[in-house]
């Protein structure tokens, strides 16, 4: 029965070893272009996420430069398209990109140490990335956490 499976079939120009081998490359082809296809489409979440992130810093310090600043505001659980409250109004979130949390107190207490506390986290709802800035009392930390690390 497999004897003639080698043989060319009368009227085609391949044997049905050759189709097999040539439909195989081109299924694992095609696996591999859908596996960097998502992981280009997670790559741009994230950029989008990064992107949000930077533009609430730099509201941020715009905030913190001004003569008369706001020092006490939090804001929770914002998803783009949207833009965020005041005192960042400034701010638009792009399409996915949330903004989990931001508190930022800034008062100086009787004892002459001041409470200064800036917090927020940033993240895309279908990114791998979350990006967390803290400082307290002028000690900055940035922080890129892997979604699928914390699972």
């Amino acid at each position: 029965m497999y004897k003639n499976f080698n043989k060319k079939i009368e009227g085609y120009l391949f044997s049905p070893i050759e189709l097999f081998v040539t439909v195989s490359i081109i299924i694992l082809l095609v696996f591999i272009v859908i596996e960097n296809l998502s992981v280009s489409r997670m790559k741009a979440y994230d950029a989008l996420a990064l992107k949000g992130y930077d533009k609430i810093k730099l509201a941020l310090y715009s905030n913190m430069s001004l003569p008369n600043p706001v020092r006490k505001f939090m804001i929770q659980n914002m998803v783009g398209p949207a833009p965020l409250p005041e005192p960042l109004e400034d701010v638009f979130l792009d399409e996915g990109v949330r903004l989990n949390y931001l508190i930022r107190i800034a008062e100086k207490s009787k004892r002459g140490q001041s409470k200064d506390l800036l917090r927020f986290e940033v993240t895309h709802k279908k990114g791998d990335r979350i990006y967390r800035y803290t400082e307290v009392r002028g000690i900055l930390t940035e922080q890129v956490i892997s979604k699928s690390s914390l699972e």
